[in-house]
């Protein structure tokens, strides 16, 4: 009852197949610029501190993660200008405008 023999090379070199990996897409960077500025609106419309903050570093891994050659400069100033603008009005609040005082003396009747 023991294993059989085997003559040669069991492993059958003729089958053996090297491992090619699939080729990876990276993402572009227009997704991360529409991701900042998704988040940039959401922080100016509800006054979201954390969509503020979310879309600063999603624009700062998108200038990060940009090719020199493949950057689109005009997205990126725009993109990082409306996270700055949404960080500012989140945390700097508007001044209201308090409305006139009437007196009495300027009330004729």
């Amino acid at each position: 009852m023991g294993q059989p023999k085997v003559s040669g090379d069991p492993r059958r070199p003729a089958e053996v197949h090297r491992y090619v990996p699939a080729p990876i897409s990276e993402p572009s960077g227009d997704l991360y610029m529409l991701g900042a500025f998704l988040f940039g609106a959401i922080a100016l419309f509800f006054k979201s501190k954390l969509a503020a903050w979310l879309a600063l570093i999603v624009c700062l891994s998108c200038t990060a993660n940009s090719k020199v050659g493949q950057a689109d400069t005009k997205g990126l100033v725009t993109a990082f200008s409306f996270c700055l603008m949404s960080m500012l009005m989140t945390y700097i609040p508007v001044p209201q405008r308090e409305p006139p005082v009437s007196t009495p003396a300027s009330n004729p009747g």
